[in-house]
């Protein structure tokens, strides 16, 4: 599984401690970083009695965990898993180019009523 929050997370720290890199991307790169920070720290302070309240996480539970996890994403109309794919190509956690040819199905079945009662 793709871990691109923790890649941008090390990015953003690559860049600040790089000392050639220009002053000002360094800083911003910083500033991104406090802001996850309070991000974080705010979510966590904001939801600490939910989160005492999380079962211990038993590792022999893994695959059962990240079987439940894909099953969640998956698309209801060709039932491939959908966890990797963009954003920009779902429709919830359905492929959107599957949702668009359901639709365009109905669309082609054209019924013309010239008026007569059935």
């Amino acid at each position: 599984m793709n871990n691109k929050l923790g890649s941008y997370i090390n990015n953003l720290m690559e860049t600040v401690r790089n000392t050639e890199e220009k002053g000002y991307l360094r800083e911003l790169a910083l500033e991104e970083l406090k802001k996850i920070n309070d991000d974080v720290s705010g979510f966590i302070f904001q939801h600490i009695d939910e989160i005492e309240t999380l079962p211990d996480f038993n590792s022999s539970q893994t695959e059962a965990v990240e079987a439940e996890y894909l099953e969640l994403w998956t698309c209801d109309y060709c039932g491939k898993n959908t966890d990797k794919v963009e954003y920009d190509y779902l429709s919830g956690t359905d492929h959107l180019q599957c949702v668009i040819e359901k639709e365009m199905e109905g669309t082609n079945q054209l019924q013309i009523n010239f008026g007569e009662e059935e």
